[in-house]
């Protein structure tokens, strides 16, 4: 599991920054067209999306120490209703942040980026060790 950590924090950076172009892609139509979607249809969808989210939630995640489907649903209607703020509408779920340390956890700056490492955890192909496969067609037609 070495690095599992800094990846997650990889992922949430980019995910991180996909919202923030959403919101920016979401705003600019907006004022292209020249008025809002009516908040009870906008609030329709992200109904309709956080009951997906919950099914998916209650299928995939086990509950682990810090972590549950609970959580993750709760955490997931906490961030739905703050997209609907940062686009001017009200929020819709009105529950308190699940987990507040995440946030703060995955915007800590780094500095090393992860496309600029270099990997050290693992064997390099040139020395991996293999058993003593079939070396012909033939072989490996009759080997056990």
């Amino acid at each position: 599991m070495v690095g599992t950590g800094e990846q997650i924090q990889y992922i949430h950076r980019d995910e991180t920054m996909h919202v923030g172009f959403g919101v920016k892609l979401i705003k600019e139509i907006i004022k292209e067209i020249g008025e809002k979607p009516a908040e009870v249809d906008v609030h329709r969808l992200f109904v309709h999306a956080l009951n997906k989210i919950e099914v998916w939630a209650r299928h995939c995640i086990p509950d682990v120490l810090g972590y549950s489907a609970n959580l993750h649903i709760q955490h997931s209607k906490h961030l739905a209703d703050k997209r609907l703020k940062q686009l001017g509408y009200s929020p819709v779920f009105f529950v308190e942040e699940a987990l507040p340390w995440l946030d703060e956890q995955a915007s800590i700056k780094k500095e090393k980026n992860f496309f600029e490492t270099r990997v050290t955890d693992y064997q390099s192909g040139g020395a991996l060790k293999f058993d003593d496969g079939p070396e012909t067609l033939e072989d490996l037609v009759n080997w056990k």
